[in-house]
């Protein structure tokens, strides 16, 4: 298993995250501004996303459906990390 991450700032845009079926977990951060969307999209078989931390963990599902396009808009402003 490869680990990889990078960070995505986001201002008043949709970020989508792209879940591959690469063998592999991408970890990534993202500054969220009030407002913004983002949103999974599964390319592989058997994706998803997970919330891996977050400010308000009960705001947020531990992780989204396999293989379907998840999206969250966010209602506060935080750093939260998601793989």
């Amino acid at each position: 298993m490869t680990l990889t991450s990078s960070i995505a700032v986001v201002s008043g845009t949709d970020l989508q995250i792209d879940c591959t079926g690469e063998d592999f977990r991408r970890v990534e951060s993202a500054l969220i501004e009030v407002g913004d969307t983002i949103k999974s999209v599964s390319t592989g078989e058997e994706k998803n996303i997970e919330f891996l931390g977050n400010p308000r963990t009960s705001a947020l599902p531990e992780k989204s459906k396999l293989d379907e396009v998840h999206s969250i808009r966010f209602k506060f402003r935080r750093v939260y990390l998601y793989g």
